[in-house]
């Protein structure tokens, strides 16, 4: 893999693993990835329909990492529903080596394109992003 692709893949990744747990969490999902042993808890917190904070926990691959990571940074001052959206373009920019980059950031996974059975472990947090649900913290 081309350095320059994996310093900046390392970069998302650990953007991942300084995510912080948020004070005061609104929505919640996690997703696992059976095929590898990849999970990623998503936690938002919303004002309206607008993304205020992320946090991401991930238990596993760096490419997981990454994409979590990824997720993280565009995430705020975002709607659920535009960051489905770019997991939807994320995904077919993986498989569709026509398509340009669709978010700054993206292309530090280029090398992954190639790599089919790993764009699971990329797209997961992106995934987890349509299984949003009320964090236990505000339900009463």
């Amino acid at each position: 893999m081309d350095t320059l692709y994996q310093d900046k893949l390392l970069l998302l990744a650990q953007k991942a693993r300084a995510s912080t747990p948020l004070s005061q969490p609104g929505l919640t999902a996690t997703l696992n990835n059976p095929i590898c042993g990849d999970r990623v808890t998503l936690t938002v917190s919303v004002s309206g329909k607008v993304i205020t904070g992320v946090y991401v926990a991930v238990k596993g691959c760096a490419l997981c990492e990454a994409g979590a990571g990824l997720l993280a940074s565009i995430a705020p001052e975002k709607t659920c529903d535009e960051l489905i959206t770019v997991g939807t373009q994320m995904a077919d920019w993986l498989t569709q080596p026509t398509l340009d980059v669709p978010i700054q950031d993206a292309e530090a996974l280029h090398p992954v394109r190639a790599i089919k059975n790993r764009h699971k472990c990329v797209l997961l947090a992106f995934s987890a992003v349509s299984h949003l649900a009320p964090a236990e913290d505000t339900l009463t």
